[in-house]
């Protein structure tokens, strides 16, 4: 998300925090399963904005505050000079890459 969003203040973002925000999703079938197990929404109850394949492209649209990317955190650098910054959900949810 953005430094400047009102979500960034949090220490984690929860359910509630995505029910009315603008969402890019990854297109990837496994991060959708895990999601849905972590989360009671379907994905026809969220604000889906777009979807996406790599979340570098993603992190464009969201820095230009297109939206908020759901990702796996340390994919893309959050350096000093970037406006992006990333919060994890609570309760966390973890997943294997392979």
């Amino acid at each position: 998300m953005r430094k400047d969003s009102t979500l960034a203040s949090h220490d984690g973002i929860r359910q509630e925090d995505l029910e009315q925000i603008p969402l890019l999703l990854s297109r990837q079938v496994r991060f959708d399963r895990e999601f849905s197990g972590w989360s009671s929404f379907s994905e026809h109850e969220l604000h889906v904005v777009g979807t996406y394949n790599l979340l570098f492209n993603a992190s464009l649209f969201v820095s230009e505050g297109c939206g908020y990317a759901l990702c796996l955190d340390r994919i893309i650098n959050l350096t000093e000079g970037s406006n992006l910054v990333f919060k994890p959900l609570v309760p966390e949810l973890r997943t294997r890459v392979n």
